[in-house]
Parts: structure tokens; C-alpha cells; sequence
């Protein structure tokens, strides 16, 4: 057999045992997965600051690096920034203010104006 590779039985598969043992390796808990508790109750309050959430880490006993806890902050970041812009909305009286678009297909020129009061209810 390989070297570094577990003697499972006389017919596993020695593809097979490689992939499971760097299944197992890929899926090690982190040590900043301790204070993900933590992290996700105090990230907002701070506005998912990495350098103060480093700081108050490293308080309660972190000693891992400036860039484990971006690497750990990445997904919440571009989750607060998509539900930041995906829940803009705003409501106006009508004839206060309309809708205007303007595109271009091949030659021909396109322009729409609709007022708030005649759009379609939506479902």
C-alpha cells in the first residue's frame, strides 16, 4: 500500500481511502469557529468591523490571525450588502414622481414614462 494511507480492509479502494481521509482534513473545525456565537451576535453592532472584532477576540482568548477573522466575515459582509440593496424601497404620492426608462435596440429608441397612480397592483 501507499505510505500514509489506512489499512481499512484487503478491498477498500486506495482512491477511495485518500478521498475520505482529505474529506476529513478539509473539514477540521477552525479554532475561530469557537467564537462564531460571538462573532455573529457582535459583528452587526460593530458593522462587521474585522479589526475590532479581532481586538475583543483576542481578549477572550483568539489567538488566531487578522485574516482568519476576514475569511470568517466574508459571507456575512456580502449578505449585509445584498439585503441592504435588495430591501431599498420607498412610497410616494401619486403624481408625485414617475418611472422613467430609456433603452436602445438596434435602431430603434425606446421611452417609457409611467406615473405611480397607474401601475398595476401586483398580486
Amino acid at each position: 500500500m501507499r505510505r500514509g494511507l489506512k489499512r481499512v480492509s484487503a478491498t477498500a479502494n486506495r482512491r477511495a481511502v485518500s478521498r475520505s481521509e482529505n474529506w476529513r482534513s478539509r473539514h477540521r473545525l477552525r479554532p475561530i469557529d469557537r467564537f462564531a456565537e460571538f462573532l455573529e451576535q457582535r459583528g452587526p453592532e460593530v458593522g462587521w468591523n474585522g479589526v475590532v472584532l479581532q481586538r475583543e477576540l483576542a481578549g477572550l482568548g483568539f489567538s488566531g490571525s487578522y485574516q482568519q477573522v476576514q475569511r470568517f466575515l466574508k459571507p456575512y459582509r456580502a449578505q449585509r450588502k445584498w439585503s441592504e440593496l435588495a430591501t431599498m424601497r420607498f412610497e410616494t404620492e401619486p403624481g408625485e414622481q414617475a418611472q422613467v426608462d430609456y433603452g436602445q435596440l438596434a435602431l430603434t429608441r425606446a421611452f417609457r414614462a409611467i406615473l405611480p397612480n397607474v401601475r398595476k397592483p401586483r398580486d
